[in-house]
């Protein structure tokens, strides 16, 4: 669960649309089990997006934001992140390989 929490917060406030983040709690003494709560995000998700009866011109939009929003996702610096913390030097361990 930690790794979903992390890249909540590491996401927030960056060009990536992301649900904000509650509450967490990672030891799971609240509920008997780890857990994570987000805001609501109002909406609807096509799922298969691009096999669904949209409109073209509605396929091509969501097909657009999904491009942009995986050029935000190269171009953020995760060393500069919740995410940093997860890493855990595995980078050393990768290339010692």
């Amino acid at each position: 669960m930690l790794p979903q929490v992390r890249a909540l917060q590491s996401l927030s406030g960056k060009h990536v649309p992301v649900p904000g983040l509650v509450s967490f709690d990672q030891e799971g003494a609240e509920l008997g089990c780890p857990f994570f709560v987000c805001e609501h995000v109002e909406g609807d998700v096509p799922v298969p997006w691009a096999g669904s009866k949209l409109s073209e011109e509605h396929r091509r939009d969501i097909a657009g934001q999904f491009i942009a929003i995986l050029g935000e996702l190269h171009r953020l610096d995760w060393r500069g992140t919740q995410l940093a913390s997860l890493h855990g030097g595995s980078e050393q361990r990768g290339r010692s390989r």
